[in-house]
């Protein structure tokens, strides 16, 4: 991602998460598997944009935040 956000600013790339964002209207947790105490990776369904991802969740504190999406390496 890294060169994706190149050469962006931080209010270009706030725009475009904000963007990608607004079109989701809710989630729901298909499977979850615990990685660690503070990990957890769930496949999950995306409404408003309609499609499923894998996604991380990690405890931080007492809270528990996206981790990212988690994706097959490109070959």
């Amino acid at each position: 991602m890294t060169k994706v956000w190149e050469g962006k600013s931080a209010e270009e790339i706030a725009a475009k998460h904000q963007n990608d964002t607004s079109k989701i209207t809710g989630m729901k947790v298909l499977t979850q598997q615990v990685v660690s105490p503070d990990e957890v990776q769930m496949n999950v369904y995306i409404e408003g944009v309609d499609r499923a991802e894998k996604v991380s969740m990690k405890r931080v504190g007492n809270d528990w935040k996206f981790g990212g999406f988690i994706r097959d390496p490109k070959p």
